[in-house]
């Protein structure tokens, strides 16, 4: 199967799964910074597609949030990801190191200090598509560290909810809109955990 059967699969949206990937779901509190910190810990099984390239998926949970605020920093928004990557790895047959990756991959994200912060959704689900430029180490024979810059553009939903002071007689009333947004995001990130190449034709 060549290169360009992969890349379509890789941005086939896979709907039911609704959980890059983690995201901040804000841009009110970026001030126009892009900059973001990730830590994650995933589970991911690479396919060797050749002697440079896999198809890697990936899940797992972590914490993100916008460098410029101190405040977010410490209050930071959680998620569970699931995501599949297109990579391309330097070293022949290596399979370890500097690579570069093209992936899409679903988000579900809980901000827990959403009282402090109310124009920040307090739940939120992302289709992230992106590029990242990735460190693959490897600790043990299953066991990696990641550290990673990215480029995504989250497309996230969220709902909103309204609420109208009518007169004294009358009230007041409420509605729930579903809120859809797209942003920028460049992140600097850190993942560790379980890792497995497959070579399908062994």
């Amino acid at each position: 199967m060549g290169i360009s059967k992969y890349l379509i699969v890789l941005f086939i949206p896979i709907t039911i799964l609704k959980a890059d990937v983690i995201l901040f779901p804000s841009t009110e509190y970026r001030s126009g910074n892009m900059l973001s910190y990730s830590l994650e810990g995933i589970t991911s099984y690479e396919i060797i597609i050749n002697d440079h390239n896999t198809m890697n998926f990936w899940g797992g949970a972590g914490a993100v949030g916008p460098i410029n605020n101190n405040n977010l920093i410490k209050s930071p928004a959680y998620g569970l990801e699931f995501a599949q990557e297109l990579r391309y790895y330097y070293q022949n047959e290596k399979y370890t190191k500097f690579n570069l990756g093209v992936y899409c991959g679903y988000a579900y994200m809980f901000f827990p200090y959403h009282d402090q912060f109310p124009n920040i959704p307090a739940r939120s689900i992302a289709l992230v598509p992106g590029l990242k430029l990735t460190y693959k180490q490897n600790i043990s024979s299953r066991l990696v560290l990641e550290p990673y810059l990215g480029f995504s553009l989250p497309c996230y939903m969220y709902e909103e909810t309204h609420t109208y002071n009518l007169s004294h007689a009358e009230g007041s009333y409420s509605y729930t809109e579903n809120i859809y947004h797209i942003e920028r995001i460049v992140t600097v990130g850190l993942r560790v955990g379980f890792n497995k190449v497959i070579e399908l034709n062994k």
